[in-house]
């Protein structure tokens, strides 16, 4: 089976905006190398190397809360081409710090973490941008071809940065990082204006309570997989994550049924639908109160 480079064919937008992410990934990957073997170098020590990772979870966390409803209600190029800015800008920062006598450890963390609280708003714009570049029968090419980006920039961005590294330094290594940024910014400045929609609403409208997981092949058993038919109902019950909260009156509760966690699953093919029986589903919500609480 031949990988259909159709979509970047038919519309200029998406090549210009496939052409800059795949350069800016390349430049994200240099400093997924560079970061930690700097971090290494001034510390000898691997547990340090590895609290990296937990400076980027807390940021990018948070941020991801917020980052899909900010994408619906700005206009999405500018969210990028701000997301790829203040990005050249942590680069930049990172540039600057390599070339001080004594680079500090502590800026590297504060720069990592900013970083990844970016990269929390930047990537639901990118793919809420994407969707509106190419037509809705395209949308399996372009998945495919996000697919084959990701694992390009995965495989030659390490590899760029070990021999930039090995051959001119760390200062060097974080500044084509940041002429990655600039291409991708320079991309994005050529694409037409992605306003929100009229319907959209206020970033921040909507706050998420809580949150659950299923995963349909594994309703029964955690450790086996059962097929699901295509047109048929499944009984699942699963339970919610425990937290306490206060709803304001004259706020509404709604329950969303969503496909999450990308990184980490077999993402269902675009166009996948999944019905849910209203009349047969229930959530159970412990109100101090009771129903009197819902006044």
């Amino acid at each position: 089976m031949l990988l259909d480079i159709s979509p970047l064919r038919r519309h200029r937008d998406f090549r210009l905006v496939f052409i800059g992410q795949l350069v800016s990934s390349l430049g994200g990957f240099i400093t997924y190398v560079a970061l930690p073997v700097q971090v290494y170098a001034l510390t000898q020590s691997s547990a340090v190397v590895g609290l990296i990772g937990a400076a980027q979870l807390v940021p990018l966390a948070m941020a991801a809360l917020w980052g899909g409803a900010v994408a619906d209600a700005l206009d999405r190029r500018t969210l990028l081409l701000r997301c790829e800015a203040l990005m050249a800008c942590g680069s930049l920062a990172l540039v600057v710090n390599s070339l001080l006598p004594n680079p500090s450890v502590t800026a590297l963390f504060v720069i990592a973490a900013f970083l990844s609280a970016v990269n929390g708003f930047h990537r639901p714009a990118l793919e809420a941008i994407t969707q509106k570049l190419v037509a809705r029968d395209e949308l399996a090419a372009v998945s495919a071809l996000a697919s084959l980006r990701g694992t390009v920039a995965a495989i030659a961005g390490p590899s760029l940065a070990g021999l930039s590294i090995a051959a001119f330094g760390l200062p060097v290594t974080y500044s084509i990082e940041v002429a990655t940024f600039a291409v991708s910014v320079a991309a994005l400045a050529a694409i037409r204006a992605m306003p929100p929609a009229d319907t959209a609403r206020p970033a921040g409208i909507a706050t998420i309570l809580t949150r659950g997981w299923i995963d349909p092949a594994n309703r029964n058993n955690d450790r086996a997989d059962v097929t699901t038919q295509p047109g048929r109902f499944y009984d699942v019950d699963f339970d919610m994550q425990p937290r306490d909260s206060i709803v304001p009156a004259g706020n509404r509760l709604a329950l969303m049924v969503l496909s999450s966690d990308r990184d980490f699953t077999i993402r269902p093919a675009p166009g996948t639908r999944v019905t849910l029986d209203v009349g047969r589903s229930s959530l159970s919500l412990p109100v101090v109160g009771g129903a009197a609480a819902f006044g």
